[in-house]
């Protein structure tokens, strides 16, 4: 049995360890146990006087073992002088001095047993423990030395004690380490839009982005000086077909006014036959202050029409000339779009409509007193001479209508390279969004899985050597209004540290801006 495993008192054991440096043997060995384990005569039961209970052992002696059973037996039973001991008549035996017959049996020791009644009789003195195995009478117990058993014993409960503190002191920083974690949630805060499946930790490629932009302006700025100039040629053709056309306007306007005349004067030629001074005479005055206001009206609509200041003073009311100086001065800063050399031709025009006007109601003035006289030649010549302006006035119509012709041949024109140079801008800027596009996937370093209410979560990364603590960039691409939107902005990775991470709305702009 090894006994090396046992604590310093177990549970049950009836005896305690020698201290150390003492022998374990009979002779020296102290009583330890408190249990009693049995009376502490010099002699056995049966060979007391006093005890008449127990009879002697039928035979006394060992084991049968080496054929030596049968010499014991005499030598109890019959013994030899050697013995020493002698049987008084009280009935108790004296034991004389015990000699030394260490000699003898280290001689032969199967020829020189040791006496078993006092063999037995230091059994009683110093019984074994219970739960030792009895020895073999023929052998002497060796004596054994304690210390280095107590030594051994002291040496493993230091180290189960050692094993035990490391033990807790290891699972303690196990469960702590094991709780901490480096790892970084967020959420993509945008609503009414599909999620995308995986957003992006990337490199920076702002520098990338700069190099295409700077790319892109050189390839598209001749193409934008040209859809601008374009443009100025479209607006400046569109401003001259306006002009044009209103000039036929007018001139449509003044041939009405003609035939408005003609017919005028065909009305007065019925009134004359009648009443030639009482209707005639009046007919003039209403017919000449009519056509000064209405002279002076055509200025106005004409001043307002084209936004310039156009004043008329109370002394000049009822002269022309005035009008036409007025408007003329109003023409000196005119707005771009207006022509002032035709409007200044225009006014002359007026102008000399109204000389002529004068000389006719004039001339009529001076028909009158002889048109009691030749009524009929009167008729003819007015409505001769409203002929011939209504004639001019179809002329020049017709001399517009062939300049507008090339105007509008121009006008589409202009439409048509300006188109070519749009479509031209457009596919230029479309081959670099694409170029764009492509930026940002090679510069991808990881990819995190997004749930569908836009919510991600990357974590362990103490254990990922790949992304140590320090500055990254995070690229989020939604769809929106039929065209990619990105977000991407830097965020940290603190060492054992929770990063939380919210995208709002106002981060994401559509990628076309990083062109312009």
């Amino acid at each position: 049995m090894d006994f090396e495993g046992l604590s310093q008192k177990p549970a049950g054991y009836p005896f305690s360890f020698p201290p150390q440096g003492k022998q374990l043997d009979g002779h020296s060995q102290k009583k330890t146990s408190s249990k009693k384990i049995g009376p502490r005569n010099a002699l056995p039961p049966y060979l007391s006087g006093q005890n008449k209970k127990h009879p002697p052992p039928r035979k006394l002696g060992y084991h049968k073992k080496d054929g030596l059973a049968q010499g014991v037996l005499q030598h109890s039973i019959f013994p030899s002088s050697s013995t020493g001991i002698s049987f008084p008549s009280n009935g108790r035996i004296s034991f004389p001095k015990a000699e030394n017959n260490s000699n003898k049996q280290n001689a032969n020791p199967h020829h020189s047993l040791p006496d078993p009644i006092a063999e037995r009789a230091i059994k009683k003195n110093h019984p074994p423990p219970k739960n030792l195995p009895s020895t073999s009478p023929t052998s002497a117990a060796p004596t054994k030395k304690t210390s280095t058993f107590s030594a051994r014993r002291k040496w493993v409960g230091f180290l189960l004690r050692a094993f035990l503190y490391i033990g807790t002191i290891t699972a303690g920083l196990g469960t702590y380490y094991s709780f901490r974690e480096t790892r970084v949630n967020g959420w993509i805060a945008v609503k009414g839009i599909s999620m995308p499946k995986e957003i992006y930790i990337v490199h920076d490629f702002s520098a990338d982005i700069k190099a295409l932009k700077d790319n892109y302006f050189n390839e598209i700025g001749p193409c934008l000086e040209e859809v601008q100039n374009k443009k100025e040629n479209l607006k400046k053709a569109r401003t001259d077909l306006t002009a044009l056309n209103e000039r036929i306007r007018l001139l449509k306007q003044q041939e009405h006014v003609a035939e408005t005349e003609i017919q005028i004067v065909a009305k007065e030629y019925q009134e004359k036959v009648d009443q030639i001074w009482k209707t005639e005479g009046a007919l003039l005055d209403q017919e000449f202050d009519k056509k000064l206001e209405e002279l002076r009206e055509r200025f106005k609509q004409k001043a307002l029409q084209l936004g310039i200041d156009f004043n008329i003073s109370s002394a000049e009311a009822n002269s022309p000339e005035a009008w036409v100086n007025a408007y003329n001065l109003a023409l000196y800063n005119p707005p771009p779009e207006i022509d002032p050399v035709k409007e200044r031709q225009w006014a002359e025009e007026e102008l000399k409509n109204w000389h002529n006007f004068e000389k006719e109601n004039e001339k009529k003035r001076e028909e009158l007193k002889i048109k009691t006289k030749e009524i009929q030649a009167e008729v003819g010549p007015k409505v001769q001479a409203l002929r011939e302006q209504i004639l001019r006035i179809q002329s020049r119509i017709q001399d517009s209508q062939l300049e507008i012709t090339p105007l509008e041949q121009e006008y589409a024109n202009n439409e048509r390279e300006l188109a070519q140079a749009e479509e031209t801008e457009r596919k230029i800027k479309e081959r670099f969004l694409n170029d764009l596009e492509k930026i940002p996937q090679n510069s991808v370093r990881e990819k995190i899985p997004l749930s569908p209410e836009g919510y991600f979560e990357w974590r362990r990364l103490d254990q990922n050597p790949k992304f140590s603590p320090g500055q990254y960039f995070l690229w989020v691409v939604i769809k929106k209004e039929g065209k990619e939107w990105w977000s991407l902005f830097p965020f940290p990775i603190n060492a054992y540290a929770l990063t939380e991470i919210v995208v709002l709305p106002e981060s994401f702009v559509p990628i076309d801006l990083f062109l312009n």
